[in-house]
């Protein structure tokens, strides 16, 4: 009898133990979830994958930049010298500087509650102040620790370039609506270049080495913006708006652009300017290409 109540005391122990390990692995795997802090981001419905976690701070969710400039089709360039990051595309021209609470955006500036820095070597920008500067909307779940962004774009099929030259080709609506297409011509400074019935002209580059600023005059036979993306010689770029008076010389306006770079900078000289319109269907297109010889 004795024998028989061991017995089933070892069964009973040997359950309770099965119960007690169970429930502490459940325990444990339960805090492991919970414990996850790993913020996820969308963008239209597809989750963007991250070398290196996103994180937050000052309430604010920080990504790697390059990644989350890319996803939006933006340019991007990191400036190792001056911590300076630049992207560019859409029509938007966005300036970060790391630990900087102050961003450039199409030459305003603006007031950022979590300035990029720099993690473990890695550069982290911040996601909602992004993807709003390009007309993105960002919401956050904080339950899922999920970032949603959606971006209204819209995207149109390239057209297909003539055979008849080798030119890099964009396009423009005709007056009847029709869309022709025309070669981007490529000018010297003070040549004037021509865009469907837009006439224009760059007169003359002013690159100030010392004070680190440039400056564009020329002229236009109508009253529209001409946006300059200045290359330089080491491969950074300066972007220009022009700035159109009521002055004219004969049947064009004049027009000017200011701008500054950095003055660690190494540039030297340029090496050419790439003239973009926007065009009704709010669309940036190049119109000609200027170069220094």
């Amino acid at each position: 009898m004795k024998r028989m109540h061991d017995r089933i005391r070892q069964v009973l122990i040997f359950l309770i133990t099965i119960i007690m390990c169970s429930s502490m692995t459940a325990n444990i795997c339960i805090a492991d979830t919970t414990k996850s802090d790993e913020i996820k981001v969308f963008l239209n419905g597809e989750r963007l994958q991250f070398d290196v976690n996103p994180y937050i701070k000052n309430s604010r969710t920080l990504v790697p930049f390059r990644k989350i400039f890319e996803a939006f089709g933006l340019e991007v360039q990191w400036n190792a010298t001056n911590q300076t990051v630049t992207a560019i595309g859409k029509g938007t021209e966005i300036v970060l500087t790391i630990n900087n609470s102050k961003a450039i955006v199409n030459l305003e500036e603006k007031k950022l509650d979590a300035p990029p820095e720099i993690n473990n070597s890695r550069t982290f920008v911040p996601l909602r102040f992004v993807g709003e500067s390009i007309g993105a909307e960002v919401e956050w779940e904080a339950k899922s620790r999920t970032v949603i962004i959606t971006y209204k774009e819209v995207i149109t099929k390239p057209s297909p370039t003539p055979s008849s030259t080798k030119s890099t080709v964009t396009q423009t609506p005709a007056p009847s609506g029709r869309i022709t297409y025309t070669p981007v011509g490529k000018y010297k400074i003070g040549d004037t270049a021509t865009y469907g019935d837009l006439k224009f002209s760059i007169d003359k580059l002013d690159l100030d080495l010392k004070r680190s600023d440039i400056n564009i005059t020329g002229k236009v036979n109508k009253k529209q913006e001409l946006q300059f993306y200045v290359y330089a010689d080491n491969g950074e770029f300066i972007f220009i708006t022009s700035s159109i008076s009521a002055e004219k010389e004969g049947d064009m306006y004049k027009f000017t652009g200011y701008n500054y770079f950095l003055k660690e900078s190494n540039i030297k000289g340029f090496d050419y300017i790439d003239v973009k319109i926007r065009t009704s269907e709010n669309k940036l297109v190049s119109i000609a290409e200027y170069r220094n010889k």
